[in-house]
């Protein structure tokens, strides 16, 4: 996948913080890459998610070695089914929108996504000690009503 880590010195009250960006595409010796392609078939798409997944697990868990002092991954899908729309609940097609990688919140301070039409804004507590904020700030389609309470001058410290 062309999955793009950008680290990005942020200011701050507390240093720098490192977005790590994920948009599913796989590398350019993949079979499955961005161009045109007939209907693909479960099994290819499962290997495609399988290696996006990868890919991001590895990203997470790069070592700052002092380049950064907090993770802020950004993701298209939500990283937990926490973060299923509330209307709908969990059900078999939330697969289509929120990925079950709860896991992989313990390497991020905060965790930014999309894709779904309903805002979210929880905080995780691991295990270990520490938390990771998740935040999808979704305007939602007007016609449905999904932009009441929408923000769009919203801040999100890292």
């Amino acid at each position: 996948q062309r999955a793009t880590a950008e680290r990005r010195q942020a200011s701050s009250r507390s240093g720098p913080a490192r977005a790590t960006s994920y948009a599913c595409s796989a590398p350019e010796a993949s079979p499955v890459c961005s161009r045109p392609r007939p209907r693909r078939y479960a099994a290819s798409v499962r290997s495609e998610g399988l290696a996006c997944r990868a890919w991001l697990a590895a990203a997470l868990q790069e070592p700052s070695s002092g380049r950064w002092d907090r993770t802020v991954a950004i993701t298209h899908f939500a990283p937990s089914l926490r973060s299923a729309d509330p209307r709908y609940g969990s059900m078999p097609s939330t697969a289509s929108f929120c990925n079950a990688d709860d896991d992989l919140l313990q390497h991020a301070a905060v965790w930014l996504h999309g894709h779904l039409h309903c805002r979210q804004d929880y905080t995780v507590a691991h295990a270990g000690g520490g938390h990771t904020r998740v935040v999808s700030q979704a305007r939602g389609l007007h016609d449905k009503g999904e932009t009441t309470g929408f923000d769009a001058t919203m801040l999100i410290d890292a």
